[in-house]
């Protein structure tokens, strides 16, 4: 199972895609072993989206063979040098190897769990076939190999607790209008959206001892963008928590260490003048703080605090433009407070407080036409110097009947590119989301 999604993979893009970069030979393996490493210069969305996912493929194929998170990692590690060195012609890359190995890793076990939560061998009928359709989707790897073994149609009356029996499990989904505007260009566009919120697991449950006992997940989906599809992914999941000791059995707090991921890519208003919304944490772990207070009347207080390393990172460039890339790669830290009040069950509100900033190391000569270059061989990180992120995302859920809110939140989108050989630049976006939710 584990040799599966390479296999796969490199089948489609080079027998029912042919893809130049799938045609390999003796040649090209060679010189991708004497070739050292650079700063490739595909698409955003293909170095820190695709390439996480690719990696989650691997890291699946090696979950459902029986490893466990910290068996699978090495192995995606391994897999994905193998793809950039032997598997396409061309040169290896440092952020392929990073955002493959760290960022799959999250994404794999983050599918592999839903997955499993969606799954009931002791279903029948539709409820059965709807089930093992959708925990296929969701983690392909799963599905393939409870179709191999014959799991998939094999059922059993007596079967043990469901894993949302053990692990609480919420999610949603929302739908509505949004309102992009620039701050900068005084432009502004009203899109469609669909919005999707996986909660999964107790944080503060005591017997929470493996990676991904507690995770998050939200996606937002853009139907009427004709580039990008997928325009947001935010997932953060625990590595490992410790609880801290409290004698007020209504407030819960732990620490821990927890790892992050993190995409958006979303240019519906960018035309040729205004710079595209592009920040990404493909592979961020840091520290993480926990609070929980709850009331006699049922409401309760959330706070999560989390301090990170961005081991890499991506924002939309200034200057830096090869093809049809045009943004910047870089390590550095970022920051993140989430503040949520809910009030029985009639509503919630919160403060979402992102802030994260990169340094661009590796740059390029001052006086090079970069769009000339050799998108192959040029390897650059972007325009050198640093860019600060920051993301305040007010919201509130009003409950209508059971299970269906109204649904309001706005975001503000602050980014400052410090360039070290050229004008600094900086770019101010708005947004307004309003809709109905669903959650179950």
């Amino acid at each position: 199972m584990a040799i599966i999604p390479d296999v796969s993979i490199f089948t489609i893009d080079r027998y029912i895609k042919n893809t130049d970069f799938s045609r390999i030979n003796a040649h090209t393996i060679t010189s991708n072993f004497l070739f050292s490493n650079l700063w490739d210069n595909d698409q955003f969305g293909t170095n820190l989206l695709s390439h996480p996912f690719h990696g989650s493929m691997d890291y699946s194929g090696a979950r459902v063979s029986g490893m466990n998170f910290w068996e699978c990692v090495p192995y995606v590690f391994g897999a994905s040098f193998i793809w950039e060195k032997m598997l396409e012609n061309e040169p290896p890359a440092y952020n392929d190897q990073i955002a493959t190995t760290i960022g799959g890793s999250l994404l794999g076990e983050v599918s592999f769990r839903i997955s499993s939560s969606i799954i009931d061998n002791s279903a029948s009928g539709c409820n059965r076939v709807f089930r093992e359709l959708f925990g296929f989707l969701t983690c392909p790897m799963n599905g393939i190999n409870r179709l191999i073994t014959g799991e998939m149609w094999r059922r059993k009356q007596y079967r043990p607790a469901k894993i949302d029996e053990i692990y609480p499990i919420s999610f949603g989904i929302a739908s509505g209008a949004r309102m992009l505007t620039s701050f900068d260009k005084h432009k502004h566009h009203w899109t469609p959206f669909i919005k999707g919120q996986y909660h999964y697991g107790d944080p503060f449950r005591a017997e929470n001892q493996k990676p991904f006992d507690y995770f998050n997940l939200d996606f937002t989906l853009d139907p009427s963008s004709g580039k990008h599809f997928i325009s947001e992914v935010n997932a953060t999941g625990s590595l490992w928590t410790k609880p801290i000791p409290v004698s007020n059995n209504k407030k819960k707090m732990i620490w821990g260490i927890f790892q992050h991921f993190h995409y958006m890519d979303n240019d519906t208003i960018s035309g040729d003048t205004v710079p595209p919304l592009r920040y990404s944490e493909p592979a961020s772990i840091g520290l993480g703080f926990l609070l929980q207070q709850t009331y006699k009347n049922k409401s309760q207080i959330r706070l999560e605090s989390y301090l990170n390393a961005v081991i890499l990172g991506g924002a939309q460039a200034s200057y830096f433009y090869l093809n049809a890339r045009q943004y910047n790669f870089g390590q550095g830290y970022s920051a993140k407070i989430n503040l949520e009040y809910y009030f029985a069950d009639r509503f919630n509100v919160g403060v979402n407080c992102n802030m994260m900033q990169i340094f661009t190391w590796k740059g390029y000569r001052k006086g090079i036409d970069v769009s000339q270059q050799d998108i192959m061989t040029f390897s650059a990180m972007g325009d050198k110097g640093n860019t600060i992120i920051g993301i305040l995302r007010p919201y509130i859920h009003i409950d209508i009947i059971p299970h269906l809110s109204l649904t309001l939140d706005s975001r503000f989108f602050f980014q400052r590119n410090n360039n070290y050989q050229f004008k600094n630049t900086g770019q101010h976006f708005s947004e307004v989301n309003m809709g109905i939710r669903y959650c179950y």
